[in-house]
């Protein structure tokens, strides 16, 4: 995809309409996790995302 007049790697997840926000399965989170190795994305990305998330479905179930 082009970001800045770049090109540059990206991945996209577009999550369906209806899901909650949460935790992910541990067999999810690690598919994704190798995913992200593999490509030589940030992991760190992901797991603050995995934390955010979280965060958001305790914060929504108060």
């Amino acid at each position: 995809m082009k970001l800045g007049g770049k090109t540059v790697k990206a991945m996209v997840y577009i999550m369906n309409d209806g899901r909650p926000l949460g935790q992910p399965s541990c067999y999810y989170y690690s598919t994704i996790l190798e995913g992200y190795k593999s490509a030589g994305f940030d992991v760190e990305i992901l797991r603050k995302a995995t934390t955010d998330s979280i965060e958001s479905e305790e914060v929504a179930n108060e």
